[in-house]
C-alpha cells in the first residue's frame, strides 16, 4: 500500500497558515517492491510542491512538465486552477506525441495534419483509440500558497489529467481512500 497526504492547518500559537505533508517511500514493479522511492517534487519554487503516487518516473516526468509552465508570480486565486489545468493539458499533449512517435514514427502534429492521407483508416482509428485511453500512470497531490490568500490551496491531478481542488486535505495512493475516510471522520 502507498500513501501521500497533505493537510492545511494553522500553527497553534501564531495562527500562521501551514501545510502538513507526508508520504511513504514505497515503489513497486510487477514483480518486486521496496521502500526506496523519493515521492516529492517542486512544481513552482518556492511555494508549490507535489507528492506523487503511481509510477515514480512518470510522476517525475509530469512534474517536469508542470515546472516548465508554472511560475509562482503567475499563481493567484483567480488563475491557479486554470494554470494547473493548462499544465495538465500540456502533459497530455506530450504523452500523445510520445505515443504517436513510438507507435508510428511520426509526430502527433503530423498525425493530425497528414494522417488522413498517409495512414489507413484502421491505423488512424486504432491510434485515436489509444490516444483517447492515455493515462498518466501517476497521480499528483500538489499544494501551496497563492498571493493574497492566507490559507493553502490543495489540488489532486489524477491519471486522466483531471485537476480537482480539495478542501483542507487530500490523500492519494492505494491507501488514499482509507486515509480520506479517516480524515473526514476526524473533521466532525
Amino acid at each position: 500500500m502507498t500513501l501521500c497526504i497533505a493537510a492545511a492547518c494553522r500553527e497553534e500559537d501564531s495562527k500562521e497558515p501551514r501545510i502538513v505533508a507526508c508520504t511513504d517511500a514505497r515503489a513497486e514493479t510487477g514483480f518486486a517492491g521496496g521502500d526506496v522511492a523519493f515521492k516529492y517534487e517542486w512544481l513552482a519554487r518556492p511555494s508549490w510542491q507535489a507528492l506523487m503516487s503511481g509510477e515514480v518516473s512518470k510522476a517525475e516526468q509530469m512534474a517536469a512538465t508542470f515546472r516548465t509552465l508554472l511560475r509562482p508570480s503567475d499563481l493567484d486565486m483567480d488563475s491557479i486552477f486554470d494554470k494547473l489545468n493548462e499544465a495538465s493539458n500540456a502533459h497530455k499533449m506530450l504523452l500523445c506525441d510520445q505515443t504517436v512517435r513510438r507507435r508510428l514514427g511520426i509526430s502527433f502534429k503530423r498525425f493530425l495534419e497528414k494522417g488522413e492521407h498517409e495512414l489507413t483508416v484502421e491505423v488512424r482509428n486504432r491510434m485515436l483509440y489509444e490516444l483517447e485511453e492515455i493515462d498518466f500512470g501517476c497521480t499528483l497531490l500538489t499544494y501551496g500558497f497563492v498571493k493574497g490568500i492566507d490559507f493553502p490551496y490543495i489540488f489532486t491531478i489524477d491519471g486522466s489529467g483531471e485537476v480537482t481542488h480539495r478542501q483542507n486535505f487530500a490523500a492519494i495512493g492505494s491507501g488514499g481512500m482509507v486515509a480520506e475516510s479517516v480524515l473526514y471522520q476526524r473533521m466532525n
